[in-house]
């Protein structure tokens, strides 16, 4: 009974102390609150860090790929204005389709270790002499 007694007491006296700034239950209702935004922030969200981190890596490729594109670009474009020169176009001949001037002889490796022979092509006509 005396158990009894103290709490009675106890339970009068509590109404009578101050009030908590805030309760336990607010706090815990502002952590896991402050938890939820955090996360849906983090994870979640159209502009997430994720996301961001992603979309960062996605850029840097691209642009490395725009850069690969660019070079190739420049490149043809200067490859193009070369095409007239005949100096340029025997030398993609000779080198990308393996053909030899008269006279010379042209050894072919193939990937394979085989060496063939290629035979040289006959000379052209002159281009003064018209054909009938």
């Amino acid at each position: 009974m005396r158990d009894i007694g103290i709490r009675i007491q106890r339970y009068k006296l509590s109404r009578y102390a101050p009030p908590e700034k805030i309760s336990e239950r607010a706090r815990l209702w502002l952590t896991l609150g402050l938890a939820g935004w955090l996360i849906w922030s983090l994870f979640l969200s159209d502009h997430s860090a994720v996301r961001l981190m992603a979309l960062a890596n996605r850029e840097a490729k691209t642009n490395a790929r725009l850069a690969s594109t660019q070079r190739q670009v420049r490149r043809l474009e200067q490859d193009l204005r070369s095409a007239n020169d005949p100096a340029v176009a025997e030398r993609i001949l000779r080198e990308r389709h393996n053909f030899a001037r008269p006279g010379e002889l042209l050894y072919v490796i193939q990937s394979d270790g085989q060496v063939r022979l290629s035979e040289p092509l006959p000379e052209m006509a002159p281009k003064d002499s018209v054909m009938r």
